[in-house]
């Protein structure tokens, strides 16, 4: 949740409070909130976790991301069981700052977080990466020389079942030649870069009865994300054809008439709501496609 919800939950807190004195004087806004979660939670939650980690095995989980400001970040998350609540949990441990993504860097930086917090090394059971060279190389990759020279127990668990699953799902889309991943590109590029077109595929939307959302953008490296836009595109797929309908010639609407009147059929759009989407089919029209 936002921070930025804090002052809203304070005053929702206020409202249904029993007694309104107690609370009438209470302020937080959402500065002073990161300023608390950051210096005062934060501490108390990362402390919490080192006793946690001194004292029972666990696995890490290291990934590399370029953050939103293009800088280079590792994140390590720990993965243990908890006798507290009697399952396995999944914590933050730590996100560094590393201006080179090459073994020897992200490999000094998992032993400074490890040795700087004072965790055992035969607690760390095993470690679960990507398998790029950097990551698992048989010479000198991250999880090569924590066996070698940190951890001679670790156990093997291979490289992240994601990634493999992401690598076989691209090598099966190959002889598709890349059809559906290129429409939701071109498909997302027509209403990323004009509001006009979003603000008037939201409107047909409302008119028939689709919950509208902005069509989101294809990751390669992601193997869900194929199905992610699938799932919405045909969603939005009546939509859609409404909507490119509008640029068509008249000799070229008559062929796909039918289709339109189906989706109109179908969905129960009124005489009202076809005029209304007449409308709107018109102001498309009088724009040029890119």
């Amino acid at each position: 949740m936002p921070l930025s919800y804090v002052p809203i939950l304070i005053g929702l807190a206020k409202s249904l409070a029993k007694d309104p004195k107690a609370l009438a004087e209470v302020k937080l806004d959402r500065t002073a909130a990161a300023y608390k979660t950051k210096y005062g939670l934060a501490e108390g939650f990362h402390q919490k976790l080192m006793t946690k980690l001194r004292q029972n095995s666990f696995s890490i989980n290291l990934d590399e991301a370029t953050s939103s400001n293009r800088k280079k970040v590792l994140t390590m998350l720990v993965s243990f069981y908890d006798d507290e609540v009697g399952q396995v949990k999944i914590e933050h441990l730590a996100s560094v700052e590393i201006k080179k993504t090459d073994s020897d860097t992200v490999f000094k930086e998992v032993v400074k977080v490890i040795e700087g917090n004072e965790i055992p090394w035969k607690n760390l059971v095993s470690v679960l990466m990507d398998s790029c060279g950097v990551m698992r190389g048989n010479k000198n990759g991250v999880e090569t020389r924590l066996r070698l020279e940190k951890a001679p127990h670790l156990l093997d668990v291979d490289g992240d079942s994601c990634h493999h699953m992401h690598k076989c799902s691209k090598k099966l889309c190959e002889p598709f030649t890349r059809y559906l991943e290129s429409l939701f590109n071109d498909v997302r590029a027509d209403f990323q870069y004009c509001s006009e077109y979003a603000e008037m595929l939201a409107q047909i939307c409302a008119v028939i009865g689709v919950t509208y959302c902005k069509p989101a953008r294809f990751i390669p490296h992601r193997w869900l994300s194929a199905y992610d836009l699938s799932v919405q595109t045909t969603m939005l797929l009546d939509a859609y054809v409404l909507f490119y309908y509008s640029f068509m010639k008249n000799e070229d609407r008559q062929t796909y008439k039918e289709v339109v009147d189906q989706i109109l059929s179908g969905r129960g759009v009124h005489k009202e709501g076809q005029r209304k989407l007449k409308d709107i089919q018109e102001r498309i029209a009088a724009k040029k496609m890119t």
